[in-house]
């Protein structure tokens, strides 16, 4: 059976959707996007991510039965991008969470505010992370959303990842 584990590739997108997470849903009714989670496949079955405890590197799990998991590529990476890709990664571990960045995006999207202000300048939600360590290789996801703003729904619709598939 071919699932996304043995498609992906190092340095995959990994955008989940989760539709019985009260989380998931939110950020699905506020996007309008079935995504609600984003991390960075490093290779040999290790995802780095950030989650409620900041940045961190693990084994990549199997995800909830009924998730949504697509894979998104940056195609044509340079060898010294995928470098400064896994340093950026390696030196953002233990980087804490924003939680009040999520509010911000919420009154964002819910108020139709243009841009909001990045209230946790030390700490990264997940999309900001996997935007920042594209940017870090001078690869821009979501040019027209900064960093802080963006959400897993902006990535899943960039113009500079190839959707792999998504799997059920």
């Amino acid at each position: 059976m071919i699932t996304y584990k043995n498609k992906a590739q190092p340095l995959d997108i990994i955008v989940v959707y989760n539709p019985k997470s009260w989380l998931h849903h939110l950020i699905h009714r506020v996007t309008g996007y079935k995504a609600g989670h984003v991390a960075i496949y490093m290779g040999d079955g290790m995802i780095t991510e950030a989650g409620s405890g900041g940045v961190i590197r693990r084994t990549w799990k199997n995800y909830k039965s009924g998730s949504r998991v697509y894979l998104a590529r940056v195609l044509s990476l340079t060898e010294s991008q995928e470098l400064k890709i896994r340093e950026y990664c390696f030196e953002s571990e233990r980087r804490p969470y924003a939680f009040g960045q999520l509010i911000m995006i919420l009154i964002k999207n819910l108020f139709r505010v243009r841009h909001v202000p990045d209230v946790s300048r030390q700490a990264v939600i997940c999309s900001e992370f996997i935007a920042l360590v594209f940017k870090s290789a001078g690869v821009v996801l979501c040019p027209k959303v900064h960093t802080w703003e963006t959400t897993p729904g902006d990535i899943l619709k960039s113009e500079v990842v190839f959707l792999v598939k998504g799997w059920e």
